[in-house]
């Protein structure tokens, strides 16, 4: 009998522990190290550190709903434009993912504003949730850039994984954005944390309910509710989708079903064996003209749009 208990008493700390440790690396993983990131980008041939000293950068910052302080660089042209791309990084990650993307958006006369999500880089905040409450800081951001660049600035957002579920779960409420991009991201993130318990052979049924629980205790968020699925329907402006056939870390199953779900125009680049955020590296052409195309064809929209408001009332 003490056997037993003793048996039992093991299993149940073996489940606690992996309850615990699972949340923590849900809300508070390790993050990259600015070095970390360019050694990254330098390996995978996508942006050189030296480069960075080219680009006239502008540290801003914004106050959060709920008080934190959160911290942006603005890499502008080298001159006016009313266009401007604000970029997300995903879980772990730091602005300078942006890097990389900067001089391409600037031939196309897009300003940019690559910020550092709430507990990453040199941002304020303790714990990540899964696009939840970043998707309103994005609200913060945009209004930033409105008040900085008029009411009728022409603004796109562009997020990879964690921060590509931030601009889907904002985007459907702001009608008035340019266009999205959202790069090798998550359906949601019960989605995303079944997947990865089913990758570590973990049985969801025994371990996802009290992961909920203690993201709800100490995180205070629901992970229910970090649903870019559902906010994808409700997106009107031009969608770009884009993913690596070989992620293991989000499967391309999940931009398919984005894509599946979102109406209206919309766009699903899958990069041949590329990996979590390889997507410029083994398809930088691809890549480059999807976005190409993308931008066009929500400039024509607005155009259109614009047109349609100024027209004379012929009624009259």
């Amino acid at each position: 009998m003490i056997g037993f208990l003793c048996a039992v008493g093991a299993l149940f700390v073996v489940w606690a522990a992996i309850v615990l440790i699972s949340s923590h690396r849900i809300l508070r993983s390790r993050h990259q190290s600015v070095g970390r990131t360019f050694a990254k980008m330098e390996k995978r041939s996508d942006f050189r550190r030296e480069d960075e000293s080219s680009y006239r950068q502008e540290k801003v910052s914004i106050v959060s709903d709920d008080g934190l302080k959160l911290t942006g660089w603005l890499l502008p042209c080298n001159y006016f434009t009313e266009k401007v791309v604000l970029f997300v990084h995903g879980f772990t990650a730091n602005h300078r993912l942006a890097l990389p993307f900067v001089n391409f958006f600037h031939n196309l006369d897009y300003d940019v504003l690559a910020i550092d999500l709430r507990a990453h880089g040199e941002s304020e905040g303790r714990y990540s949730t899964y696009g939840l409450l970043e998707s309103r800081d994005l609200a913060n951001w945009v209004r930033f850039l409105r008040a900085r660049y008029g009411e009728h600035a022409a603004i796109g957002l562009m997020g990879q994984s964690m921060g590509g579920a931030a601009v889907l779960q904002y985007a459907g409420g702001d009608e008035e954005l340019l266009f999205c991009i959202a790069d090798c991201t998550f359906t949601s993130a019960e989605d995303a944390v079944h997947y990865h318990l089913r990758r570590s052979h973990l049985d969801f049924s025994l371990f996802y309910r009290p992961i909920v629980a203690v993201l709800r205790a100490v995180g205070k968020f629901d992970i229910a509710d970090a649903d870019s699925l559902a906010a994808v329907k409700d997106i009107r402006c031009p969608l770009l989708f884009v993913h690596g056939t070989a992620d293991r870390m989000l499967p391309c199953e999940m931009s398919q079903k984005l894509y599946d779900a979102a109406s209206g125009d919309r766009e699903l680049l899958l990069v041949e064996g590329a990996r979590h955020v390889q997507n410029l590296s083994l398809g930088r052409a691809a890549y480059f003209d999807a976005i190409t195309r993308l931008t066009r064809r929500a400039e024509r929209r607005r155009a259109e749009a614009d047109s349609e408001d100024v027209k004379p009332d012929e009624s009259r």
